[in-house]
């Protein structure tokens, strides 16, 4: 447990030294802002980030233009954490369901684990899924075509305006055990009463029917500014206070996936709680 924290700390680190990048990064996506199949500059710009830090990039995956794959690996064979990167905007309000945010934040969780690749084992897939939630069609395509085919698990955050780890009906519980320990860690609290938004369907729970999924949602402003996909919350996640929780979110992942790296019974605990609950996954496959 010293050497994970060490490594978690290290980690952390290693965000706090992308900061400005994935700042910038984010700030460069929102002020350009790409509808779902049309995201060019943003995966490109995504893309470019990777590479510079030694990953390898597959554009176009899936049959869609502003997709793509990364691929990092560990010291030796082990688990496969998936992490899912959007990066759409919204018709009319633009970046108002926070997409700048994603994929910046996804990406420095896996260069920071790039710097410590050495002692962990196992895979990171990164997977840039265009029009993600905005209509959900890349996210359903790329799911369609097996892109999540051999992911042990998937860690995806999205801004709101509260945070709430266990925010999709069918998400991961013993995963959201882990990224809420990292989160408290890091000096974040989970709302006591976050809205009741559980029910509403959303691409992402397709991915938590094929795959134990993390999925939370954590706070990048006020309360107050309300829930997402309105003008002020576009305009709150181009706020420092949104870049900060940027930097928060993607060390959390970070060390989110360093827990499952190097602590095989929280995987196990993961898979065998997602294997427990298949009838209820059939239940929601059902009904959609």
């Amino acid at each position: 447990m010293a050497l994970l924290k060490e490594l978690k700390d290290r980690a952390c680190l290693e965000v706090d030294r992308l900061a400005d990048d994935l700042v910038e990064l984010g700030r460069e996506i929102h002020a350009n802002p790409e509808l779902g199949f049309g995201e060019y500059r943003a995966s490109r710009l995504l893309s470019a980030f990777l590479e510079k830090h030694g990953l390898q990039v597959d554009r176009g995956i899936a049959g869609l233009r502003t997709a793509f794959r990364a691929t990092l690996v560990g010291s030796s064979a082990g688990p496969t954490v998936a992490f899912i990167l959007e990066y759409d905007a919204s018709p009319e309000v633009d970046h108002a369901c926070g997409h700048n945010l994603i994929g910046p934040a996804h990406a420095g969780a896996a260069v920071a684990l790039a710097h410590l690749q050495s002692v962990w084992p196992g895979r990171v897939g990164l997977l840039g899924t265009p029009s993600g939630e905005e209509g959900g069609g890349g996210l359903k395509i790329m799911l369609a075509l097996g892109e999540f085919t051999g992911m042990d698990v998937v860690l995806r955050f999205h801004p709101q305006s509260y945070t709430s780890i266990d925010a999709r009906p069918l998400a991961s519980r013993s995963l959201g055990e882990l990224f809420r320990a990292n989160l408290s860690a890091l000096g974040m609290v989970e709302d006591l009463t976050p809205p009741g938004t559980q029910g509403l369907p959303l691409p992402i729970d397709r991915v938590t029917w094929v795959v134990p999924t993390l999925a939370p949602y954590l706070a990048i402003c006020p309360r107050t500014v309300g829930r997402d996909d309105t003008p002020k919350f576009a305009e709150a996640a181009n706020a420092h206070m949104a870049y900060g929780r940027m930097i928060t979110a993607a060390k959390a992942l970070a060390m989110t996936s360093l827990d499952i790296f190097l602590r095989p019974e929280e995987l196990e605990k993961a898979q065998r709680e997602f294997q427990d609950t298949k009838w209820l996954r059939y239940r929601q496959i059902m009904g959609h």
